[in-house]
């Protein structure tokens, strides 16, 4: 009885997708693409907030931040 020969290698994924396919929103979504990061600090205590917030609306932090630097244009 002989032993199996190995799998074929999966070395080749082919090509990576280009950056408009994986980075902002999902395609055909309509959105604006989100390519570029904003970073800073803030209390540990807010940054949980700012989570429960956007958890307790049903909808992700950057579109939080985004409706509420919104609200601030408007009051401006």
């Amino acid at each position: 009885m002989g032993v199996a020969p190995p799998p074929p290698s999966k070395r080749d994924k082919g090509l990576p997708p280009a950056a408009t396919d994986t980075l902002g929103t999902l395609p055909g979504s309509g959105a604006p693409i989100r390519d570029t990061p904003l970073n800073f600090r803030v209390e540990r205590t807010f940054r949980r907030d700012f989570k429960i917030a956007a958890a307790k609306l049903g909808i992700s932090q950057v579109e939080l931040l985004e409706k509420l630097f919104e609200k601030v244009d408007e009051v401006r």
